[in-house]
């Protein structure tokens, strides 16, 4: 029998090792973008209604789609409470198709430190533009006001607890951070940038990822693009994973780093 020297048989070992490590960090950084694009999906399909109900009452600029049907207990009492119907499809003006309903609660005026507003849904979906797989959203989601940044911007505590279904997996997404209004305040026709940090988790078949934003994450909602900021993505099997969303451009990509590997992920 011919027998391999011990260092020919280490060698192909490291060398399986290596390929199995790329292949596994592949998928990996497949299943990241996969979760994360579910995340995105949920925040721009459900803030965007929030807010817009909140600042309808203060500013007539502020549009909604014709097709979505609004039942509001008035935005002079408190607690406000508003149902948000979107039927069996309602399209807004960039793009996103929402179903079912949204349901918000706020215990006083959005400018009044410590009011909360909370949304539940029920049975609603939201499809982003250009894309055919509708993303499901239950559970809760709330935004605390706080005192005023140091640059005397608006700012909310942030939580969610949700779970996201899509048609091939589930991510039970967990959040907490600041949420902060950088430009355009007050202002409907100036760009709209917004600001977010805290750290999280998405847990998806049976495994948790925490993400914690190293550097703010800067929503252009312009464009409705996250476009600049850095999370650090702790994977419990594999190494550990960067996202970076770039330098300020609403390019619709992000780069994300596994052990030295960079990938580039369409958002």
């Amino acid at each position: 029998m011919k027998k391999f020297p011990f260092f020919s048989l280490a060698l192909m070992g490291l060398v399986l090792l290596a390929s199995c490590s790329k292949e596994r960090d592949e998928d990996g950084q497949a299943s990241i973008a996969q979760t994360d694009e579910v995340a995105r999906s949920a925040d721009a399909g459900v803030e965007t209604m929030a807010d817009a109900i909140v600042f309808r009452s203060d500013s007539d600029e502020v549009a909604l789609p014709e097709c979505v049907v609004i039942t509001d207990s008035g935005p002079d009492v408190y607690p406000r409470l508003v149902t948000l119907d979107f039927g069996d499809g309602c399209t807004d003006a960039l793009g996103r198709t929402r179903t079912g309903m949204m349901h918000l609660s706020m215990s006083a005026p959005w400018t009044e430190v410590g009011s909360l507003r909370e949304v539940t849904f029920e049975d609603f979906t939201v499809t982003r533009p250009f894309q055919t797989v509708a993303i499901g959203v239950e559970g809760v989601r709330q935004l605390e006001r706080l005192e005023p940044g140091e640059e005397g911007e608006s700012r909310w505590a942030r939580t969610i607890n949700t779970v996201l279904t899509h048609p091939e997996f589930t991510v039970l997404r967990d959040f907490e951070g600041i949420r902060r209004w950088i430009a355009g305040e007050g202002d409907p026709e100036a760009d709209q940038l917004w600001g977010l940090t805290g750290t999280g988790s998405h847990t998806r078949n049976g495994l948790t990822r925490t993400r914690t934003v190293i550097e703010e994450l800067i929503l252009d909602r312009t464009c409705g693009e996250t476009v600049s900021g850095v999370v650090e993505i702790d994977r419990p099997v594999l190494e550990d994973g960067v996202m970076d969303f770039g330098e300020g451009a609403c390019d619709g990509t992000a780069t994300l780093t596994i052990a030295g590997e960079v990938y580039t992920i369409d958002l």
